[in-house]
């Protein structure tokens, strides 16, 4: 397999497969009516577009390197992607503890995650 000559022709694979995710995930919340459904396909569009900014910021960083690009892109994707997931607990945890301490019901805001 021949190595591609640029970082974008590299990168674009990742970029469709990330924005997908992305665009999946927010029209899963936006045509669902289950609320927890909406919060998947919310959590689903934030780790897309996570996703996206480690294949840019990746990119950027081995802009002359197609080879080195796609070595890191893992450590970049992880990195970006754990931060998301990191920020998503947080938020539902936050939540979910004031919903606990004063005794709301559905305190949960779907525009918060």
């Amino acid at each position: 397999m021949a190595i591609p000559k640029s970082t974008f022709n590299t990168a674009m694979p990742y970029g469709i497969a990330t924005l997908a995710i992305g665009v999946l995930g927010g029209s899963l919340a936006v045509m669902a009516t289950a609320t927890m459904i909406k919060v998947i396909g919310i959590c689903a569009a934030i780790i897309g577009a996570y996703g996206f900014f480690a294949i840019v910021i990746c990119g950027f960083v081995n802009s002359d390197n197609p080879q080195k690009f796609k070595e890191e892109l893992p450590k970049y994707a992880t990195t970006m992607i754990g931060s998301a997931i990191a920020d998503i607990i947080s938020k539902i945890a936050t939540e979910t503890i004031a919903q606990l301490i004063f005794g709301r019901e559905n305190t949960i805001r779907i525009g918060a995650i």
